[in-house]
């Protein structure tokens, strides 16, 4: 944001600057960031990509760092969960998978279970091979929504993986 700051008009569309971490290599990070502008907001402007960046493993781990000691300082919950949230894209960049997933975890319960946090959560434990907690979590975000596209595909697709079956009169019974 500080190299934004720097622009002559900032003051005039400060407001409306959101920053978000997302590795564009990682196909279930930009469905569910998709589905997140796509829920939250009405349009979106543009996307500055730092592709270069990203492909810096050294840079993930100053992330790391730094979304840390922001969260030894943060004391709003909500706000906290964003920045457990973001830490984890920087962990999985880094490829701490683990750290990813507990990260999302933390995020998720100090959201009260939002739902986004939720399905950050399921694709990230769909990407590590952990199908049966990923059924887990896709199935309690249909609790919530049951026309959820990303949530029912991502279930279909990991029951097929888990060798289960997965029409749709199945599933429907597996959400209610």
């Amino acid at each position: 944001a500080q190299r934004y700051s720097r622009e002559p008009d900032f003051e005039q569309w400060a407001h409306r600057l959101k920053i978000y971490g997302l590795d564009l290599r990682h196909t279930p990070s930009v469905e569910a960031f998709c589905q997140e502008i796509l829920t939250t907001r009405d349009r979106l402007d543009f996307i500055v990509p730092y592709a270069d960046l990203l492909s810096r493993a050294h840079l993930y781990l100053e992330a790391i760092a730094q979304f840390q000691q922001a969260l030894r300082l943060e004391k709003d919950q909500a706000l906290t969960a964003h920045l457990y949230s973001q830490l984890a894209i920087a962990q999985r960049g880094a490829g701490r998978v683990k750290d990813a997933i507990a990260s999302y975890e933390r995020a998720k319960q100090l959201s009260g279970g939002e739902v986004r946090y939720a399905m950050f959560l399921a694709l990230e434990l769909e990407d590590a091979g952990q199908q049966d907690r990923a059924v887990a979590e896709y199935e309690r975000i249909l609790e919530c929504d049951p026309n959820d596209p990303t949530a029912l595909s991502g279930l279909a697709q990991n029951l097929a993986l888990l060798g289960l079956d997965q029409d749709p009169i199945f599933l429907r019974k597996r959400i209610k």
